[in-house]
């Protein structure tokens, strides 16, 4: 599995664009990769249209899975799982804070609330 355009990309000073983003994602089905993490597609409109490209493009070999990252928010998921419409198949990593600093201040919630938060998210991607 490669996270090269999702993860690799958020680590770069200026992240690629639609263009490079899809030479990296065939330079990576040409070294063989059959899982490839491609995008955050609510974080951006870059991350949503490279998504949509790979999709719309017929760019993704059959024998290759995309993954997706998103939050634990109902409208991030919603515009994620937007930019997934017409994919054969797709991973979504799907995730929330847990820590009791951010489950305490940042969502005000308790241990039972943020468990609440991860599997009303995992329902709605389902």
């Amino acid at each position: 599995m490669s996270s090269d355009l999702r993860d690799g990309n958020q680590s770069l000073f200026e992240p690629m664009n639609v263009e490079r983003k899809m030479r990296m994602f065939r330079t990576l089905c040409q070294v063989g990769f059959k899982e490839i993490e491609v995008a955050f597609p609510s974080a951006s409109q870059t991350e949503f249209d490279f998504v949509r490209a790979l999709i719309e493009g017929g760019n993704i070999p059959d024998d290759v899975t995309i993954e997706v990252l998103t939050q634990s928010r109902e409208h991030l998921i919603r515009r994620t799982l937007e930019s997934l419409k017409g994919a054969r198949r797709a991973i979504v990593h799907v995730y929330n804070a847990t820590s009791p600093a951010f489950r305490e201040i940042v969502f005000g919630m308790s241990k039972d609330e943020i468990k609440e938060l991860a599997v009303s998210s995992v329902r709605l991607i389902k």
